[in-house]
């Protein structure tokens, strides 16, 4: 008998080899399409996140850490996005504000500007709008920035743009790495910045940093971090809702394709039973056939998702992969193990002459 299951095995997966070829290509289009469909809606809900905050885009800065530190900092739990900056408090007038190096190029701060540009040498700065209509100033004009934490002649700089006056675009003053280090020859290094994730508890968070070293000087934005919770829970709730919508719609799908795939066997199933093979040898090549189709399946699913994940530009926002499915390839393959065994133990229940009456 364990012969005969063999060949019906063999027979079973060869019989047809476009079914075959329908159910394996049906599987890889649904398990990509619920992959790459939820990495993109992660990455929106991600953004949405992130664009709950103000002008000041980072929910904690920590000053001057080492390059070991930093990178500790950047594996706790919940940080979606850190960057260094030089910074320091400057007096511009009698204001105090704060003036930074050049950002880098995938900085979370809005740079756009209203005109102008950010500062190609060691002696221009780009203002805010804000201060450029308060104080009457434009491109061209020059301004002094003194160190607030020490006693200087300050430095003299040309306005080389101004910010837009646009929500979230940054307000601070902008100059190069090297005029920070003129303007305090005693800048004591770059500051890690953090964005989280929306998830992720600020005070938490704060404390996993001092265990790193408590001798580090952290600053909270707490209101604008609680904006961006408020929005992450609302954003994650509706992303599982949809995440569960596309499941059943792509689990049904399968489910009627392999549930009228086995009914095609409805009569080879009369044949074998009417010549005395028992129920159990009748039901184990078409379970075979399904766990076939789903290991070719996830293993072309798995080597195409990151080529599909770079055309549709989702690299960034973490990659489209196979382990980001999780639990839920499980839910596609029981779905399909169930649709088998539901027609088959419909077939193997019923009676021989009403197999062979059925045209499926």
């Amino acid at each position: 008998m364990f012969k005969l299951s063999v060949k019906l095995i063999q027979w079973n997966l060869t019989r047809n080899r476009l079914q075959l070829l329908i159910m394996v290509l049906a599987v890889i289009g649904s398990l990509s399409s619920y992959v790459l469909l939820g990495t993109a809606l992660n990455a929106i809900s991600a953004e949405i996140v992130q664009s709950q905050r103000d002008d000041w885009p980072f929910d904690l800065t920590i000053k001057a850490p080492t390059e070991d530190e930093k990178n500790k900092i950047r594996q706790i739990e919940g940080v979606y996005h850190s960057e260094e900056l030089k910074m320091e408090e400057v007096y511009f007038y009698s204001n105090t504000v704060i003036a930074l190096g050049t950002p880098e190029e995938e900085t979370a701060l809005i740079l756009e500007l209203e005109s102008g540009s950010l500062p190609q040498n060691d002696d221009q700065v780009t203002i805010p709008g804000e201060v450029s209509r308060a104080y009457n100033l434009s491109i061209g004009q020059k301004i002094l920035l003194k160190i607030a934490t020490t006693i200087s002649a300050g430095k003299e700089f040309e306005i080389a743009g101004v910010f837009s006056t646009k929500k979230g675009v940054t307000k601070t003053f902008v100059v190069t790495n090297a005029a920070i280090n003129q303007l305090n020859m005693q800048h004591s290094g770059s500051s890690l910045v953090i964005q989280l994730d929306g998830k992720a508890d600020l005070q938490k968070t704060y404390y996993k940093v001092l265990d790193i070293n408590p001798k580090l000087v952290v600053t909270l934005d707490s209101a604008g971090y609680e904006n961006a919770q408020v929005t992450g829970t609302i954003s994650d709730s509706l992303i599982k809702s949809l995440r569960f919508l596309i499941l059943a719609i792509s689990a049904t799908s399968l489910a009627v394709l392999f549930y009228l795939s086995q009914r095609s066997g409805a009569y080879q199933t009369g044949v074998l039973r009417a010549i005395g093979v028992k129920r159990f040898w009748l039901l184990l090549p078409p379970l075979i056939q399904i766990c076939v189709v789903f290991l070719i399946s996830c293993g072309t699913a798995y080597i195409l998702l990151p080529i599909l994940s770079q055309i549709l530009g989702l690299n960034e926002a973490g990659g489209a992969n196979l382990s980001s499915v999780g639990w839920d390839l499980l839910v596609f393959f029981a779905i399909g193990l169930l649709s088998t065994i539901a027609v088959n133990l419909q077939f193997l229940h019923r009676s021989i002459p009403t197999l062979f009456k059925d045209t499926w």
